[in-house]
């Protein structure tokens, strides 16, 4: 199963709204073959993304983010080097 079914399914089993669809290339983005690394800053999807031609906002990005955390799909942790917060993915 894909991270994108996978993520409805839990949207779907916990009451929340369908996705839309920024908010669903952000989470293909965070679950690609391109994201080579299991923690990441919010930053780097919306580089990769800018890199694609897509214009997302850094706020969709957060959403989506916390949208994934809230179906346990990532985890937010303080960043101890830099203020913000870095993203462990759990799937």
């Amino acid at each position: 199963m894909n991270s994108e079914t996978l993520y409805r399914i839990r949207c779907a089993s916990q009451g929340m709204r369908k996705p839309s669809n920024e908010i669903l290339l952000v989470i293909r983005e965070v679950f690609s073959d391109g994201n080579s690394r299991d923690v990441f800053r919010a930053e780097e999807i919306q580089d990769r993304l800018t890199q694609q031609g897509l214009r997302i906002s850094r706020a969709t990005i957060y959403r989506a983010l916390r949208n994934l955390e809230k179906v346990g799909m990532v985890a937010k942790t303080p960043d101890e080097t830099e203020t913000g917060f870095l993203f462990r993915i759990l799937q």
